[in-house]
């Protein structure tokens, strides 16, 4: 689906003592810009071969069952890989070895246990009632998608808490894209479910194989001291942080799920090749905040407001410069961009340009999340974005059954618009109240 507000996992080392500098912002994006469009532009051009060759129906397939997974990861991992962050940053920084050894150990297997428990627990109560519902082959795959889920959040979270961004970034947004797609091509896949166990079986050796390598270097350090288990303070901490996350991929992932279970498979896949498409505005938005979040917090904890301010207006410039050519052609000539992935897909044309326009709005608006979740705000950010995840599930209930994807596609944009505004409100005031302070 939709928005990220942001890019999860910036690492925050600018001092506090740090100058604004607009050409950090402008040039520092755009080095890092070419970067991120390799990237996307595999995995974009994996979701075009993938909608050709599975068609609507198992696309959509396809796309049901990995925003199910998505959804339910939250759930499933208790926020352990988030904490598991947090944490080695936290004692690599005050050279707690023994926590930190203890951490790597009991974190990783907690986590992939709770996801092995709340599979077993989906596949024994819930799916022998969904014999018959086209929806209830995508919750099949997506039990045994949810682990492996978790086990590359882990991946992920580790070789960012290491501060090792190849090992973050490489494996899925480099290395799955490419394998993925030359199955499907080599292989002629023409079954959705046949595509999802490759995307299983890629993921789990990618996660398994980087994780192993990452542990063989970090472990020679830690060989010596004796673990040390803070089992009650990580839970304390991660719980906090699984209810956060909900709230994103509620927003992230039900337009998706319920169109699924509410309606059929072909429009799941018509209505994810438009999503596909209308979430590139997220591009330079995420490039952005991976720049100007390191200088916004080092603003605002060093008490400069005019910079923290000037920061975001100089962002959202540099977004809207380079997002607004994007997002017109997207409204121009909708069904022109989503022929690429086949001609059953151009009837999504009106869902693009409703997505795009959510998407448009959301990146104009800048990294207010992270803005906020670096800025000692986080709990109010994740009652905003619970709350307006619950309002989309109402609202998503009321609208896919009468007018189906177009229903969907319009429920997220109100929803991002409403999240956007309330967030600046929210910033907005706590900029007023710096400077009345003074």
């Amino acid at each position: 689906m939709t928005a990220r507000l942001g890019t999860e996992g910036c690492e925050l080392n600018t001092p506090k003592t740090a100058k604004f500098d607009v050409r950090r912002i402008y040039k520092g994006g755009t080095k890092t810009l070419i970067f991120r469009v390799f990237g996307v532009s595999l995995l974009f051009g994996l979701h075009i071969l993938l909608g050709n060759a599975l068609g609507p129906a198992q696309y959509g397939l396809y796309s049901f069952a990995l925003s199910v997974t998505g959804l339910l990861m939250s759930f499933a991992a208790l926020g352990l890989p988030t904490a598991l962050m947090r944490y080695v940053v936290q004692y690599k920084e005050q050279q707690k070895l023994n926590e930190l050894k203890g951490a790597l150990q009991q974190l990783p297997a907690f986590a992939l246990l709770a996801s092995f428990v709340f599979s077993a627990l989906i596949l024994i109560v819930a799916i022998p009632l969904l014999d018959g519902h086209e929806w209830g082959q995508g919750l099949r795959y997506s039990t045994l998608l949810l682990p492996v889920f978790v086990l590359e959040q882990i991946r992920r979270n580790l070789y960012k808490g290491y501060a090792r961004p190849i090992g973050s970034i490489m494996p899925d947004e480099i290395i799955r894209p490419i394998a993925l797609g030359a199955c499907v091509w080599l292989l002629q896949i023409k079954a959705g479910s046949t595509a999802i166990t490759l995307y299983l079986a890629i993921t789990t050796v990618l996660a398994a194989g980087f994780l192993a390598w990452l542990y063989r270097d970090v472990g020679r350090p830690l060989s010596g001291p004796s673990a040390k288990y803070e089992t009650k303070e990580w839970f304390a901490t991660a719980l906090p942080m699984a209810y956060g996350s909900i709230g994103y991929l509620m927003i992230n992932q039900t337009d998706v799920v319920m169109l699924g279970i509410l309606k059929e498979m072909r429009l799941v896949g018509v209505y994810s090749a438009a999503n596909r498409i209308a979430m590139l505005c997220q591009i330079i938005l995420g490039t952005a905040a991976i720049i100007a979040i390191p200088m916004i917090t080092a603003a605002y904890h060093g008490s400069r407001m005019h910079e923290y301010r000037n920061i975001l207006g100089h962002t959202r410039i540099w977004i809207v410069t380079l997002t607004l050519p994007l997002f017109l052609v997207m409204i121009a000539f909708p069904q022109m961009i989503l022929s690429m992935f086949g001609d059953d897909y151009v009837e999504g044309a009106w869902i693009l340009r409703i997505l795009a326009t959510g998407q448009f709005v959301s990146a104009v608006a800048g990294p207010l999340g992270l803005a906020l979740s670096m800025t000692d705000r986080q709990k109010i950010l994740a009652t905003v974005m619970l709350l307006a995840g619950v309002l989309k599930v109402f609202l998503n209930f009321v609208a896919i059954p009468v007018w189906g994807a177009i229903g969907a596609a319009t429920v997220t944009m109100l929803c991002l618009l409403l999240i956007n505004i309330t967030l600046l409100m929210i910033i907005h005031r706590s900029i007023s109240s710096a400077f009345t302070s003074k």
